[in-house]
């Protein structure tokens, strides 16, 4: 799990590609293909952008070619913002590392929901640590949503992440699942889930929530032996009780 330190921000690089967006991913940037897929979506074209000093490296979306160019800027400054913030937790660190990229789960006229994931190394770890957080925007009303903005957060729900599909980040990681269900068995999911979706104190199990068209998912911290972080999917459709404004 993510230790709690923090880096001060350096410099950001200029944008390096751009796509059209739709309800599908986006090629995260990696050392050997830097290229975006190509997806349809008239609303609106993302631009691949990223912050870059020395060791750390963090790619992250940018929105063009909306007509509302002012929610456009808003928009962006958010995205920007939320997608640093990791730094914040490493600031008094020197030799710090980080290859942060980003995975576009939805996008739609209504709903932008990001997926940052990567490697941090802190330099009092003996090894690297296995980052991943989200930020989900309402773009009507150029915000970011949470997972307590449009669902309730209860028993019921810690049922269904319970039972949900078990999504494995890393092929090494597919004979984890027993192992990380008996780790979440030991949270207090309702206070956790209610904290999720911020890098900050509060969320100290590193709860994080997205969507795709079909599911919710859900992230949580889980032991360094077994990934640092555990995704679960649920169908919308087994969450209908318990939806007050549906993400898609």
């Amino acid at each position: 799990m993510l230790l709690k330190k923090s880096l001060v921000i350096l410099c950001l690089s200029s944008t390096l590609l751009s796509t059209s967006c739709g309800a599908g991913a986006i090629t995260p940037y990696n050392q050997t293909n830097n290229a975006a897929q190509e997806i349809n979506n008239p609303a609106y074209q993302v631009n691949l952008s990223s912050y870059v000093d020395n060791s750390i490296k963090i790619f992250y979306p940018q929105l063009s070619s909306m007509s509302d160019t002012t929610k456009q800027e808003k928009i962006n400054d958010l995205i920007k913002y939320e997608a640093l913030k990791i730094l914040d937790l490493y600031v008094a660190q020197e030799n710090f590392s980080a290859d942060i990229n980003y995975d576009i789960k939805l996008c739609d006229s209504k709903s932008l929901s990001i997926v940052y994931s990567g490697v941090v190394h802190p330099n009092k770890t003996a090894y690297p640590l296995n980052a991943f957080y989200t930020t989900n925007l309402d773009l009507n009303a150029a915000e970011k949503i949470g997972l307590a903005d449009f669902i309730d957060i209860n028993n019921e729900l810690v049922k269904q992440i319970k039972e949900a599909k078990y999504v494995a980040w890393d092929s090494g990681l597919n004979s984890a699942e027993e192992l990380v269900k008996k780790d979440i068995n030991t949270y207090d999911l309702v206070e956790i889930l209610k904290n999720s979706d911020n890098i900050n104190e509060r969320n100290s199990a590193n709860a994080f929530s997205y969507f795709t068209d079909k599911a919710l998912g859900i992230s949580l911290g889980v032991t360094h032996a077994i990934g640092d972080h555990a995704e679960f999917e649920i169908d919308y459709s087994d969450l209908k009780d318990l939806l007050r404004n549906s993400p898609k």
